[in-house]
């Protein structure tokens, strides 16, 4: 089946016959709907439709999140991220695209060949997906990122170490931006294929007490994926612990980051 028929075929499918369906088979219950009021009063009764969270494991890479929890896990989840989105967040999410969106055309206009008045740009794509992290990393992570053109100088007092630098930081194989980039392309397949057991092997760390992984599998691949995997981990406890320390010596705190919330909720037994 063509994988985008929702949009080629629209109301065809279902349409003639009714607003809604459902195919039942012994291992799964599938429901469609396209009646706008049948369908607010599934999204407002998310007890009585439970989320099929077994369909998104494999995004369970970096443990447990609103996507892949539902129920009172979920709402914990929310409860913890709800305040990045906010209007004042929205506003924060445009600055840092406008921003972006100019250093984008910069380092194209900086390639050989190219001016800020003509340039040519083969594929697109990689360069928006970079573009659309580093909005991900500024705006909700509060860790702003440089373009290959751009020296690190500009981030001032906001420069951190492997988090934003073009060099890893101590003790890391790679920086945030290269571990992130690799554990969220296409790679993360890997973990839907094989058990992760096979790809890794876990021992105690020293680390807040922490399990982490090592490679195991013979393969470069998948060595890197689990390295990249690791290296994102301990960047996002090192970004938590510096939050932390922000928020005990009195510092203020950006409202809009994500991070900034952690510290709040890892010391709220309530959470």
């Amino acid at each position: 089946m063509d994988a985008y028929s929702h949009w080629t075929l629209l109301r065809s499918h279902i349409g003639d016959h009714s607003d809604f369906y459902a195919t039942v088979s012994p291992s799964s219950f599938h429901f469609e709907s396209i009646n706008a009021e049948l369908n607010t009063q599934i999204t407002n009764r998310r007890t009585e439709f439970e989320k099929p969270v077994e369909i998104y494991t494999i995004v369970n890479i970096f443990g447990r999140n609103a996507l892949t929890s539902d129920g009172s896990d979920w709402k914990r989840q929310r409860k913890i991220i709800a305040p990045g989105f906010s209007e004042k967040n929205n506003a924060r999410v445009w600055e840092f695209g406008l921003k972006q969106g100019q250093s984008m055309l910069e380092y194209w206009a900086s390639r050989d060949g190219n001016s800020i008045e003509e340039m040519k740009v083969e594929n697109t794509a990689s360069d928006t997906a970079t573009l659309a992290l580093h909005v991900i990393c500024g705006a909700g992570f509060g860790v702003p990122q440089v373009w290959p053109h751009e020296d690190e100088s500009i981030l001032g007092d906001k420069k951190m170490p492997g988090l934003n630098t073009k060099l890893p930081a101590e003790g890391h194989k790679l920086t945030f931006k290269q571990a992130l980039v690799y554990t969220t392309g296409l790679q993360i397949a890997w973990f839907s294929v094989l058990p992760e057991w096979l790809l890794s092997r876990p021992y105690f760390s020293d680390l807040n007490s922490a399990d982490i992984f090592v490679e195991k599998s013979p393969f470069k691949i998948h060595q890197k994926l689990i390295a990249a995997r690791e290296d994102c981990l301990f960047y996002f406890k090192e970004l938590i612990e510096q939050k932390r320390n922000h928020r005990r010596l009195g510092f203020e705190q950006d409202a809009t980051d994500l991070i900034s919330r952690f510290p709040i909720f890892l010391n709220d037994p309530k959470c």
